[in-house]
């Protein structure tokens, strides 16, 4: 496990950007995770999201929250659909439970994302067979090039190799 840490700092634009996996988004979302606090429970990240780019759909096992710094985002199918649009800059909650079948980007997006999952859940559950491919019908997302377990992506340990 990852040890306590009483700060941290990233230099977000320091880095690569990895690709977010397939079978849980589609139009080549990028990512970084930042911080992963076992102690609290909750793990952020940032999100690139080309125009076109949607997340695939998942079941929030926690809270979250999103901070859309860039663009545009359409969830649970935007407002016009009975969901919300998000524009940036804007914020957004989520409940434990919250379904998102479509959370799509018309056009160029960013976020800053921040989830709580519960001991021993993912952060989401991911829906549908090509999340189901990847060893379980639930997600676990890691950061770039580390975590993989048998074709699950996991969060265990992964500051701790941070690069």
């Amino acid at each position: 496990m990852k040890p306590q840490a009483l700060e941290e700092y990233v230099q977000i634009d320091h880095g690569a950007w990895a690709p977010f996996p397939e079978a849980l988004s589609t139009g080549g979302i990028t990512w970084k995770l930042l911080h992963v606090s076992p102690e609290a429970g909750t793990w952020t990240a940032v999100f690139d999201c080309p125009a076109g780019s949607s997340f695939n759909a998942h079941i929030h096992t926690g809270p979250g929250e999103y901070l859309l710094y860039k663009g545009r985002m359409d969830v649970r199918g935007g407002a016009a659909n009975g969901g919300d649009t998000a524009i940036a800059p804007g914020y957004g909650f989520e409940s434990s439970g919250a379904r998102h079948d479509n959370t799509h980007f018309p056009v160029d997006s960013a976020l800053l994302h921040e989830l709580l999952w519960a001991v021993g859940l993912h952060p989401a559950r991911w829906i549908g067979h090509r999340a189901r491919r990847m060893g379980r019908s639930t997600g676990r997302v890691a950061g770039p090039r580390r975590g993989r377990q048998g074709g699950r992506l996991t969060l265990r340990g992964l500051n701790a190799r941070r690069s």
